[in-house]
C-alpha cells in the first residue's frame, strides 16, 4: 500500500473551512502524519452475506484527524470505494471523538491515535461461487497539528464467495472494534438520562460524578451554542437547536466517569432503522451465524 501526502490544491474544496484557523503547509519529505489499512471480519462469505470492513487509521502523536462533527475548521475523511457490480456498502460507523479547542475559540471534534471506522457490506445475491472478489478504498483527509496537512491513500482487499462462511484471521479485531463502537440509544442499564423537554431542545443528566459531552454530528440539526453547552461537570447538559432546522438531532453523548470509566452511546431522534441509513437489512450477526454451525 502506497501513501501520498498530497497538496491542499488537490483536497479542492476541502481547504476552504480549514486555511482560516490553521496554517496550511506543502507536501513533507518527512512522510505521511496518517495512513490506514483495510481488514475485513471474513475471508470468504455466500452471495447476498453482509459482512463488515473496518478502516484502522494510524496517526503520528500530537497529529489528528476530523470526526464528521459540528466543527469549526475540520472536515472527516471522504470515502470513496469501488465495488464489485450489485455490491452495497452502508453507512460508517464512527468511534467517538475528543473535543478540540484552540486558542481562537475555534472547535472541533477529532481523531487521534489508532481510531478505526467500520463499513457493512452486502455481497451482490448473484455473486459467483469460487469467485475472488476486490474492494478498493480511495481515502482523503486532512491531518493537523499547529498545521495541516491534505493527504490521501489507495487499499484493497479481497475475498472469495463460497457456499459458507469463513471468518478471517482479523475477525477478533474487526469484532472487537464493533463492540467498542459507541452502543445505539435506548440503552438498559446506562449511567445517563436524555430526554427532550422541548422540540428544540435536549437534555443529558448524570448523577454520578464525571464529564458528560455530546458530540453533535454534522448530519444533525444545528446546535446553538455547542463550546458552552455540550460539555459539562454539572450533572446536566441543556443543548438547544436551530429552530429553523428540521434535521433530526444526531451525535454521541459521552459519559467520562471519575472512577474511568467511560460510556458513549448514539443518539438520533426520530431513530432511523440501520436497513433505512444503509440501503440494506443487516442480520443480527451473520458471522456469528455460520461459525455456530461448524
Amino acid at each position: 500500500m502506497t501513501n501520498h501526502i498530497a497538496t491542499l490544491a488537490i483536497a479542492g474544496s476541502l481547504l476552504v473551512s480549514t486555511v482560516d484557523a490553521k496554517a496550511s503547509v506543502p507536501p513533507s519529505d518527512e512522510g505521511p502524519k496518517a495512513t490506514f489499512t483495510l481488514i475485513s471480519d471474513v475471508s470468504h462469505a455466500k452471495p447476498g452475506d453482509v459482512f463488515w470492513i473496518a478502516v484502522q487509521f494510524k496517526i503520528e502523536p500530537e497529529w489528528h484527524i476530523y470526526w464528521p462533527g459540528q466543527n469549526d475548521t475540520g472536515i472527516a475523511p471522504i470515502f470513496n470505494w469501488t465495488l464489485p457490480s450489485g455490491w452495497k456498502i452502508g453507512q460508517p460507523r464512527w468511534t467517538a471523538p475528543r473535543r478540540y479547542e484552540t486558542n481562537s475559540d475555534m472547535l472541533d471534534h477529532v481523531l487521534e491515535g489508532s481510531p478505526v471506522i467500520l463499513f457493512p457490506v452486502q455481497i451482490a445475491p448473484d455473486a459467483a461461487l469460487g469467485s475472488t472478489q476486490q474492494i478498493e478504498a480511495d481515502i482523503e483527509w486532512f491531518v493537523c497539528r499547529d498545521v495541516c496537512l491534505a493527504e490521501f491513500d489507495q487499499a484493497s482487499l479481497s475475498l472469495t464467495i463460497a457456499e459458507s462462511t469463513v471468518l478471517s484471521p482479523t475477525e477478533a479485531r474487526v469484532r472487537a472494534h464493533k463492540a467498542a463502537l459507541p452502543a445505539a440509544w435506548p440503552a438498559s442499564d446506562a449511567p445517563i438520562e436524555i430526554n427532550r423537554p422541548g422540540a428544540n431542545s435536549l437534555s443529558v443528566s448524570s448523577s454520578l460524578p464525571g464529564v458528560l459531552s455530546f458530540y453533535p454530528a454534522a448530519s444533525g440539526r444545528g446546535v446553538l451554542d455547542i463550546a458552552e453547552s455540550c460539555q459539562t461537570r454539572s450533572g446536566t447538559l441543556r443543548i438547544e437547536f436551530a429552530s429553523e432546522s428540521r434535521a433530526p438531532v444526531v451525535g454521541i453523548v459521552h459519559f467520562a466517569g471519575d472512577d474511568g470509566s467511560s460510556y458513549a452511546y448514539l443518539y438520533r431522534d426520530p431513530v432511523e432503522p440501520d436497513a433505512r441509513r444503509d440501503g440494506f437489512e443487516i442480520r443480527l450477526d451473520t458471522v456469528k451465524q455460520e461459525a455456530s454451525k461448524e
